[in-house]
């Protein structure tokens, strides 16, 4: 990628992986945005472990990072429009809001949530001057348990 591209060109990426029990998550951040891990009872950890972007230098050793998962626990990955929208004159949206946002929202339904984020950064006045998505992912009640196969099955019989 380096090779290929010109020096002021670059991609950022966010990788998560849940563990198919949903009780961890394994994040590695490449210039991108933070992450956000919106515990149940509305603390925020950022997900930002992980390096520079990509296309910058041929070899970067880029880290990792675990997080234990509980049930109601909140992700929130999204682009760098959100935060820097302008919602008044010389005002951005910015990080704080964002997380104070997220705390504050976290039991809504996520399609509520991503909706209500979109109208309070978006207006019938300001031009959107930058892509704004963002991607919720819930933590199911229920989940999380550290019970092995053989345990699941010897609680149904």
């Amino acid at each position: 990628m380096v090779r290929r591209t010109s020096p002021d060109r670059f991609v950022t990426l966010m990788m998560a992986e849940i563990a198919a029990d949903r009780s961890m998550l394994t994040i590695c951040n490449a210039g991108h945005n933070p992450g956000y891990l919106v515990r149940k009872h509305g603390t925020i950890v950022d997900l930002d472990a992980g390096g520079i972007m990509l296309g910058v230098m041929e070899m970067f050793p880029f880290i990792q990072m675990e997080y234990s998962l509980e049930p109601g626990d909140l992700l929130a990955f999204y682009t760098d429009g959100i935060p820097e929208a302008e919602i008044g004159f010389e005002d951005m949206f910015g990080y704080d809001r964002l997380q104070y946002f997220l705390s504050e929202n976290r039991d809504r339904p996520l399609p509520d949530i991503a909706q209500m984020l979109f109208q309070r950064v978006t207006s019938d006045t300001v031009p959107v001057g930058d892509d704004m998505a963002i991607v919720l992912v819930r933590v199911a009640l229920g989940s999380g348990s550290k019970q092995t196969a053989e345990e699941r099955g010897k609680a149904v019989a």
